[in-house]
């Protein structure tokens, strides 16, 4: 009899022993062993200091194993939201990748099945679309982040993780050299912009050193082909029109088309903002932070007026860094 309890016992040490090795060095389980850690820690610097608290409200972190295979979402550290700690993982090399900012209500990212999605499986669009369904609303002022680590055994890494801004805001003010045909609700229309990023690390097509002496380089995701237009209605103020598109990032080869309507009617044909931006020095694969001002006068003979947006009266417009078109 004391034999049988004997090898139970053994038995016993043997399962516990497997079930610690398995379970607490292991990413597909929830409840983790602290075998190793790894700790990424995230920071937004737009030019010299870090301004993550001013811009990134929360962040979804998903993981990939060495092979680009997803493994599970991870979430974020509610006591400090910078810092995303990772315990019980077992040796071998992981991507993290992050998205800021992002919401169910007004941005689409792919659903990922764990062990079987990969990163090419991994897509982010625009949701939100105004009240007609004609167009996409504003969307998200979105960040990204893309980081490998290593797991060492019983080894404690650290990572520091740039957060890249994939959004584009578009400052506008139209006037008239004249006055306006009407006070109602006017559109404002952009178009061939940017509907879809891929999220695949392998595929990011652009980086900008943003600071040398921090190591602050930021990263930016492959846009896919779609593009759509983002309306805005807007309402007349002192005979002009003032207001703020935010879109996906442009690119070098995709700047946007610029329309003012009222209800059916064009009132500006569709504006080539490439022709400005050329004129402007304007380059969008340069900038990592990507604001742009631009000022907009409809002319009494049908022509408009472009130019970047600083200070003045429409009276103060002088010729050098306008377009007309």
């Amino acid at each position: 009899m004391k034999r049988i309890y004997r090898v139970n016992f053994v038995v016993s040490l043997i399962v516990l022993a497997t079930s610690l090795l398995v379970e607490g060095c292991s990413p597909f389980y929830d409840d983790l062993s602290d075998c190793n850690e790894v700790t990424l820690e995230y920071r937004y610097v737009p030019v010299e200091e870090d301004e993550y608290p001013q811009y990134v409200q929360s962040m979804r972190h998903f993981l990939f194993d060495h092979q680009g295979q997803f493994i599970k979402e991870l979430p974020q550290n509610a006591s400090s939201p910078q810092k995303l700690i990772i315990s019980g993982m077992r040796q071998g090399m992981y991507t993290v990748v992050t998205i800021g900012n992002c919401t169910e209500e007004n941005t689409t990212l792919s659903s990922l099945v764990a062990m079987k999605s990969s990163y090419q499986d991994f897509l982010l669009h625009l949701k939100k679309r105004t009240e007609t369904g004609e167009a996409y609303a504003n969307a998200e002022e979105l960040f990204w982040n893309t980081k490998n680590f290593e797991v060492k055994q019983s080894e404690k890494q650290h990572y520091i993780c740039d957060l890249s801004n994939i959004h584009c805001h578009l400052i506008y003010q139209v006037q008239w050299q004249s006055v306006p045909p009407s006070d109602g609700v006017y559109r404002i229309e952009l178009s061939n912009l940017t509907e879809e990023y891929q999220l695949d690390p392998n595929k990011s097509p652009l980086s900008i050193m943003v600071n040398q002496p921090l190591g602050v380089l930021h990263t930016f995701p492959l846009h896919s082909e779609k593009t759509c237009p983002i309306f805005q209605d807007i309402t007349l103020l002192n005979h002009q029109l003032t207001g703020e598109l935010i879109s996906l990032r442009y690119r070098n080869d995709r700047i946007p088309f610029f329309q003012v309507k009222l209800g059916d009617k064009a009132i500006t044909k569709k504006l080539n903002l490439a022709k400005a931006f050329q004129t402007f020095g304007w380059r969008p694969d340069q900038r990592a932070v990507q604001v742009y001002r631009i000022q907009i006068r409809i002319n009494d003979e049908g022509s408009v007026t472009i130019r970047p947006w600083y200070t003045g009266s429409v009276e103060d417009w002088e010729l050098g860094g306008t377009i007309t078109l």
